[in-house]
């Protein structure tokens, strides 16, 4: 008598009323717990169809007759181990021809995320052909509509001539012998410089300023990662609109972009460049506050761009003219005090006023030396205007900064901070002082009554990235200092109060976030906008 369940003599042998199989009782009954039928046939079946079975005598186990001695236990050993290391084997091979079949396929899927990437790659770069093909045929391409007239004024280039086309057209590249500043910008400019100059004389510290603990204080409150392309990665120019809610970013991937602080997210992208962006420049229109105002753009595709907004509450752009005045790199875009300028900075040793609303060239510039046609002996790199708007300082490639008399168009003095092209100069709120930052790692300050280096900052040479951007607050009272890290400095003491080093590449622009110098804003090169105020 054998259970039908492990096949050896039962200890408590029960049979089934129904199927009349015999079970070993504790396993039968493990059997019920779990499931209601027979374990043989799977007919239906409980606790109470089994019967014990009574044996007299009782049955005892027999032991199995290959486990009687130790050479019978140590074949049967002998036997598992080498079933078991036959397993090990298989298993080993099952291993093998997994890990294999899986290095197949990780290498397809990378070949095929080449392949992918390699073929986006030639669609964008498709698309930006076409793009070119077409802006070179609208521009090229006759037109019936009428201009529309871009301004009331009368000077001395339009009798000349000059190619400025109003709306949304291209002014062309030409030949055009210098352009004078006439009588109407002169006297824009002069009263501009009189009353800014006269209300800087009576301005005092503001209350409320920052105090330079507070600033030393001043922590990374929030960064803004992955602006802009990663392809082409990095934001090359920023700019702040007059009411300080947004920014204005220009970037390495040929875009320009909004964004709004506030809401924290991107409102526009300005697409047309099809270079690198050098400068940005915001330009309020009228008096309104709440005006989107005029926005103005260079690249190094030789061309400036002036944007209206068609959208003032989405705040949508559109080019209404693009300019091509310079040969070469337009290397910065700068808003003149009275907001009714600009002037764009080339590389070709040129600098040009035009009119705000239009980007009609009003005046155009050559630095010294390039009268005849003569290359000059170095290059324009960056500018910026004094405070009162009489004045642009520019500066060069060859370590020199000359100081330019706007509505006379000459150069009144010429600063030599050394041989290492400037990278960046900003001039003082309070008239006086001229920062100059150059290649040989340091930034100079300047007495502009006295025309002497009043104070120089030597910064780390081993860094690997020199000076690129500064600025003065609203006070005149601090200077900062951004390139491979954050640096903020006293004015007149030049002490230096903090340095902020959480960039991961170089710091590309620096703007003090309000007039009384309670924030930070800079634009890096990883795509990153970072917030530093007061915790």
């Amino acid at each position: 008598m054998l259970c039908a369940i492990s096949g050896e003599v039962p200890e408590v042998p029960v049979v089934s009323t129904k199927t009349g199989h015999v079970f070993e009782k504790r396993l039968i009954l493990k059997h019920l717990e779990q499931h209601d039928t027979c374990p043989i046939t799977g007919s239906e079946l409980s606790v109470d169809d089994l019967v014990e079975v009574k044996s007299e005598p009782s049955v005892t186990k027999p032991r199995p007759p290959t486990l009687t001695s130790i050479p019978s236990l140590l074949s049967v050993f002998q036997e598992e181990w080498d079933t078991l290391m036959l397993e090990t084997f298989t298993l080993k091979q099952k291993y093998q021809q997994a890990r294999q079949e899986l290095a197949q396929a990780l290498y397809q899927n990378d070949a095929s995320c080449r392949v992918i990437a390699r073929l986006l790659k030639e669609r964008d770069a498709a698309r930006e052909a076409l793009t070119n093909i077409q802006q070179h045929l609208n521009v090229t391409a006759p037109t019936t509509a009428a201009p529309q007239p871009v301004a009331q004024e009368t000077s001395e280039h339009e009798a000349r001539g000059s190619p400025v086309q109003g709306g949304n057209g291209e002014t062309p590249t030409t030949e055009a012998e210098p352009l004078r500043v006439s009588d109407q910008v002169r006297q824009v400019i002069d009263k501009t410089t009189k009353t800014l100059s006269k209300a800087r004389k009576k301005r005092k510290a503001p209350e409320g300023l920052s105090t330079p603990d507070m600033l030393s204080q001043l922590k990374n409150v929030n960064t803004i990662p992955s602006l802009h392309s990663s392809t082409l990665p990095g934001i090359t120019c920023m700019a702040v609109n007059p009411q300080g809610s947004l920014l204005l970013t220009g970037g390495e991937d040929k875009q320009v972009q909004i964004y709004d602080i506030a809401k924290d997210q991107i409102l526009t992208v300005l697409e047309g460049h099809t270079e690198r962006i050098t400068s940005v420049a915001w330009i309020p229109e009228g008096n309104s506050d709440e005006s989107p105002g005029i926005i103005v753009t260079s690249s190094d595709d030789r061309t400036v761009r002036v944007w209206h907004a068609t959208e003032a509450q989405t705040l949508e752009y559109a080019c209404v003219n693009t300019l091509q005045i310079h040969k070469s790199t337009v290397v910065a875009v700068i808003v003149h005090p009275s907001n009714r300028y600009f002037v764009s900075v080339g590389a070709d040793q040129t600098w040009v006023l035009h009119d705000s609303v239009t980007g009609k060239p009003l005046a155009i510039t050559a630095s010294p030396g390039t009268e005849n046609g003569q290359p000059a002996e170095h290059k324009f790199t960056c500018a910026q205007f004094h405070p009162d708007g009489a004045i642009l300082g520019t500066g060069c490639s060859d370590g020199t900064v000359q100081i330019w008399n706007v509505t006379a168009q000459a150069v009144l003095a010429t600063l030599n901070p050394g041989a290492e092209p400037i990278t960046a100069v900003a001039f003082s709120e309070n008239g006086y002082y001229l920062a100059t930052a150059g290649r040989d790692y340091t930034v100079r300050i300047w007495d502009l009554r006295k025309q002497t280096n009043i104070h120089t900052i030597q910064l780390d040479p081993d860094s690997g990235t020199p000076p690129l951007t500064l600025t003065f607050d609203h006070s005149g009272s601090y200077l900062a200092v951004g390139g491979v890290d954050l640096r903020v400095y006293q004015v007149k003491v030049w002490k230096e109060l903090a340095i902020f080093d959480d960039n991961l590449a170089p710091l590309t622009a620096v703007h003090f976030g309000d007039p009384l110098a309670h924030s930070l804003i800079t634009a890096c090169m990883d795509r990153s906008l970072r917030f530093y105020r007061n915790p």
